[in-house]
């Protein structure tokens, strides 16, 4: 379907200019990444590469869980698959939940 939209309607503002402005802005931030990236890490505008490892002194997923909220989470997942074959969570994790115990520190 044609939309109108060329080079000779870039002057024009409609729907279509905020995502065109993201466009070019996108665009402009790749190319400077990829030709000038020692420039711009130096005067502190790259991208850091660097991986943030946060620990929070929590405890496993399955004995900080509420049993409210596990109990939700396999029903919800089971009414969403017998109702409209939409697969929510593994079978293993709806095992695991099923079976997980009162939690002594929960999330």
């Amino acid at each position: 379907m044609p939309t109108g939209h060329d080079f000779s309607t870039l002057e024009r503002v409609c729907q279509a200019t905020p995502l065109m402005l993201i466009t070019g802005a996108m665009l402009i931030i790749f190319l400077a990444q990829a030709f000038f990236k020692k420039t711009l890490k130096r005067y502190g505008f790259g991208f850091s590469g660097t991986k943030i490892e946060v620990d929070e002194n929590l405890p496993n997923f399955y004995k900080a869980v509420k049993l409210s909220e596990a109990d939700w989470l396999v029903q919800e997942s089971a009414y969403y698959g017998d109702k409209y074959q939409m697969k929510m969570i593994t079978k293993e994790l709806a095992t695991k939940l099923d079976a997980t115990e009162v939690a002594k520190k929960p999330i």
